[in-house]
């Protein structure tokens, strides 16, 4: 083989090496997603005002609305009004076992959710909203 077309091949070769070697240090560079791990506190012995956005535990069972109740773990929209709707109609809640009363409230749900509720006075006016 002539030298002038071992040179080109070489060349070649050396081009191709290196742009094999640029595209998978790039690849290796590449950010990957971050996944945000976010936990629950410990709840507060004393409720603090802040803005509505923000559920601070523990929170009364018998003055809650909706979305208070709605961020208690396991509870959704739907068993948020359930409560709502039981106090309303049954009048405040005396103990925490009393919310087994409530329809899709059972004691595996009620154990989850006893560190983060209270239970304290009734309100006049549930916002049920």
């Amino acid at each position: 083989m002539k030298k002038s077309n071992r040179c080109i091949m070489l060349a070649t070769f050396a081009v191709f090496v290196a742009f094999m070697a640029g595209f998978f240090l790039s690849r290796a560079t590449q950010q990957t997603p971050v996944v945000q791990i976010t936990s629950y506190t410990a709840p507060q012995t004393e409720p603090t005002a802040v803005s509505q956005d923000v559920v601070v535990f523990p929170i009364d069972i018998n003055t809650a609305d909706q979305t208070q109740l709605d961020a208690l773990p396991g509870i959704g929209e739907a068993t948020a009004k359930k409560i709502i709707d039981y106090r309303r109609e049954n009048g405040p809640f005396h103990r925490a076992d009393d919310l087994i009363g409530v329809k899709g409230i059972g004691q595996k749900k009620l154990n989850n959710i006893l560190p983060y509720i209270t239970i304290g006075g009734s309100s006049d006016e549930d916002t049920g909203s």
